[in-house]
C-alpha cells in the first residue's frame, strides 16, 4: 500500500496541484494532509475546495485553527502573520471555515493508518509545498 503525505500548503493552490499531479504519477492508494491548508498564500478557498473535491483525509493544522479562531492562539504574532492572518480570516468563505473547524486536531489519525510496519518512506520535492512524502507499507 502506498500513502502520500502532504502538509503546509498555506493557500498555495499551484504548488498543491503540482504535487498532486506528481503523486498521481506515483499511483498511491490514498493521500493524507497533515494540515495548514490556509495561511500565507493567496488562494485559501481554492485549496480547501480542492482538498474537499479530492476527498483527501486531512488533519487541522495550527494555522488552520488560528484562521478559524481569527487570533494568534496557535501561531506566533510575526510581521508576516500580522498581515496574512487577518487577510486569510476575511478571505475564507464560511463553508470553508466550517470545513477547517471540523477537521480532527490530533495526529492519532495518521498513527492509526500507519501502525503496520513501514516498508519505505521517501520525500517528494516539488514546487513550493514544504512537505510531501510517499510511504509504502508492507
Amino acid at each position: 500500500m502506498k500513502i502520500a503525505i502532504i502538509s503546509d500548503i498555506h493557500g498555495n493552490i499551484y504548488a498543491l496541484r503540482n504535487i498532486i499531479d506528481k503523486i498521481d504519477d506515483e499511483k498511491v492508494d490514498f493521500i493524507i494532509c497533515l494540515g495548514d491548508l490556509v495561511g500565507y498564500g493567496p488562494h485559501p478557498n481554492e485549496v480547501v475546495s480542492f482538498i474537499k473535491r479530492k476527498n483527501i483525509l486531512c488533519i487541522k493544522g495550527n494555522y488552520d485553527a488560528s484562521v478559524v479562531d481569527g487570533s494568534y492562539t496557535y501561531i506566533r504574532e510575526t510581521e508576516t502573520n500580522s498581515f496574512s492572518l487577518p487577510w486569510a480570516v476575511k478571505e475564507l468563505r464560511a463553508e470553508n471555515k466550517y470545513f477547517l473547524d471540523n477537521l480532527p486536531i490530533l495526529r492519532q489519525t495518521f498513527r492509526r493508518i500507519c501502525n503496520p510496519s513501514l516498508k519505505k518512506v521517501r520525500p517528494l520535492y516539488f514546487a513550493d509545498l514544504q512537505s510531501a512524502y510517499i510511504i509504502t507499507l508492507k
